[in-house]
């Protein structure tokens, strides 16, 4: 997570550079979910205090100091999510409101016989299967919290000025269906609610776009379960901008660069794990 933080704001040009806040930094692959961020700085300069936790990390480079925040869910990657998720389905029925409406699905992974699932296509209620897995009721012990009990420092209040990145399955699934690189959480919101109704899909006119829709199923659980990954477990603010990246400046997003960086670069890099 702190590589691919390292890759995205020196692609940006925010090191070194005092008048412009780094960027957060959220990559969403298919095991797990992370993000990075360094806290809004104090009116005099200095670096916002945070406790010491697994989650805090003093990084030096360029001859600057930053404080980052920094954590990764593991099994909230998409692929994980999807398991899941039909598990909450399958323990209560076999109407899948996240599937689209009408569809008959056999589902065969991780079963012990195939499931068939009926498709019912409710935006509203597939939301209510996916909050269940951000479980906001586990002890906090050091608050604020973002899910499953983890400390974070909440965004609303401790990041107001920096651009948020997000990358990985956050780009593969939104932006083949036309939500704009830079958005707003109801601008994603509204994007699912047309998928998840069919709605969008009476509006394809691309033939390859109206193949990959309905060759893939799994498109309104997906795009439900971002959106509420972001305004629910992470509590994005909805008047935040998000700007979907695979590449900066057609270099690649991700954590490559940033590692190459630490190595060729500033050795107080090269032992971040």
């Amino acid at each position: 997570g702190v590589y691919a933080w390292i890759t995205v704001n020196f692609l940006l040009g925010h090191f070194g550079n005092q008048k412009q806040h780094s960027a957060a930094v959220l990559d969403l692959g298919g095991g797990s979910t992370q993000i990075v961020f360094e806290p809004d700085r104090l009116p005099d300069g200095s670096l916002q205090p945070l406790p010491e936790t697994e989650s805090t990390y003093n990084l030096h480079f360029d001859g600057h100091d930053y404080l980052l925040y920094q954590n990764s869910y593991l099994g909230y990657g998409l692929m994980e999510a999807r398991k899941r998720m039909h598990q909450l389905v399958i323990k209560k029925d076999t109407q899948h409101a996240c599937l689209p409406r009408g569809l008959l699905w056999e589902y065969t992974k991780e079963v012990s016989e195939p499931i068939q699932f009926n498709g019912t296509g409710s935006f509203e209620d597939c939301v209510r299967v996916v909050d269940k897995m951000f479980d906001k009721s586990q002890e906090c012990e050091l608050s604020p919290c973002s899910f499953d009990g983890i400390y974070q420092p909440a965004i609303a209040d401790s990041f107001r000025h920096g651009p948020i990145y997000i990358f990985s399955y956050f780009h593969d699934r939104t932006q083949p269906l036309g939500l704009p690189a830079a958005f707003r959480l109801p601008e994603l919101k509204a994007l699912t609610e047309s998928v998840c109704s069919g709605a969008y899909l009476d509006q394809v006119t691309d033939l390859s776009l109206r193949e990959e829709l309905l060759d893939r199923p799994e498109w309104c659980l997906d795009l439900s379960f971002i959106y509420r990954l972001l305004s629910y477990g992470y509590e994005i603010p909805d008047d935040s901008v998000l700007t979907v990246a695979k590449k900066i400046n057609d270099v690649e997003t991700g954590w490559c660069l940033g590692a190459a960086i630490a190595i060729l670069g500033d050795s107080s890099l090269q032992n971040i794990e």
